[in-house]
């Protein structure tokens, strides 16, 4: 199968599955293609309860991938085994059941709070060994509360001090 990274459960009994189906993930579907565009297209292998393509709020454009949900385990299959690797507008479809919440995906980092910018230094990396606090995450290594950034207690954009 063409494509990298987490390929997905192999079968519908894998994957995320939702009160309308099984939920399977399109990807590179183009930039102007739509939900209609895109039922069509699963709609060839069954019922399709749905469809999801994932728009940029700005400026209202796709971003090239999308959802579709199929209530029916084979015909899902069906679908994923014969679209994955298939042109589509022009593009090379890669087509996967969604992996249930909680597995495949990306590695966590930084732990259950994430990353974020918490080096020591001064600026947007200050943090818990910065003198004054500063940065996004600052405050904690800050005396007596006077962090900056998003935790501190002073009036700036990001403060939830009363203004």
């Amino acid at each position: 199968k063409p494509g990298g990274g987490d390929a997905g459960p192999a079968s519908a009994a894998a994957a995320e599955k939702n009160e309308l189906g099984f939920i399977i993930f399109a990807y590179n579907i183009g930039y102007q293609t739509d939900e209609g565009q895109l039922h069509s297209l699963f709609a060839t292998y069954g019922s399709v309860a749905k469809v999801n393509v994932i728009q940029d709020f700005a400026t209202g454009q796709g971003k090239g991938f999308g959802f579709v949900t199929m209530p029916v385990a084979a015909d899902a299959e069906n679908a994923v085994n014969t679209l994955n690797g298939t042109d589509f507008n022009g593009n090379t479809l890669q087509v996967r059941f969604k992996s249930p919440k909680g597995q495949g995906g990306p590695p966590s980092r930084g732990g259950p709070r994430g990353g974020g910018f918490r080096g020591r230094g001064i600026g947007f990396r200050g943090g818990r060994g910065a003198p004054r606090g500063g940065g996004f995450r600052g405050g904690r290594g800050a005396p007596r509360g006077n962090g900056g950034g998003m935790r501190g207690r002073g009036r700036g954009a990001y403060s939830s001090a009363p203004s």
